[in-house]
């Protein structure tokens, strides 16, 4: 699967889910809780170039694992969401003390 620039982000209210529209009537839902979205996670967004170069890495690295090429696109798209769209949990954040 080769990313395009008409792939959207979107909210689904309805499904309570980040979902990526990759046309051709194929929508991709995004395994990450609603609870766990950053807020322009809500608001649709193309899939930009940054998100292609990312989804890229991501595949050129699953392509050394013995996945089926559906599992590793789905992988590479929940990375990407991940990357662009989580929060970033403070209390799960361990810093180096200072000696």
């Amino acid at each position: 699967m080769k990313p395009n620039n008409s792939w959207m982000w979107y909210y689904d209210q309805q499904n309570d889910a980040l979902m990526l529209d990759l046309g051709d009537d194929m929508i991709f839902r995004v395994a990450i809780p609603t609870k766990h979205l950053i807020p322009c996670a809500f608001t649709k967004t193309v899939f930009t170039v940054d998100d292609a170069t990312t989804y890229q890495t991501f595949i050129e690295n699953l392509n050394q694992l013995d996945l089926s090429a559906p599992r590793k696109a789905e992988l590479a798209l929940n990375a990407v969401a991940a990357s662009r769209f989580h929060k970033l949990n403070a209390k799960k954040l361990v810093l180096p003390r200072a000696e």
